[in-house]
């Protein structure tokens, strides 16, 4: 029985090495994929999601400019027609 005890032990230790050997293999190859994906990314030239974002809201300000400019030109256009229709009237 002995025999068969340390050949059990001797066994799980060899499964156990094969484990922690597999384990840090893992580890490796995550780290290594990971670095080249990085990489690639740096190679795209992608944006920062900060710099996207600040451009996005940049870009809903002057929307919003815009529109309220407009609504501004509008009414001056409007102003003005009514001011020459009166001046029109008058001659």
């Amino acid at each position: 029985m002995t025999r068969n005890a340390r050949f059990f032990d001797d066994l799980a230790k060899m499964v156990g090495g094969a484990v922690s050997a597999l384990g840090s293999l893992k580890e490796q190859m995550t780290g290594e994929v990971r670095e080249r994906v990085d990489e690639i990314i740096a190679r795209m030239d992608l944006v920062a999601r900060e710099d996207f974002e600040r451009v996005e809201d940049m870009l809903k300000k002057a929307r919003l400019e815009q529109e309220q400019l407009k609504k501004r030109i509008a009414a001056l256009e409007s102003k003005a027609a009514n001011k020459n229709k009166k001046q029109g009237k008058k001659k």
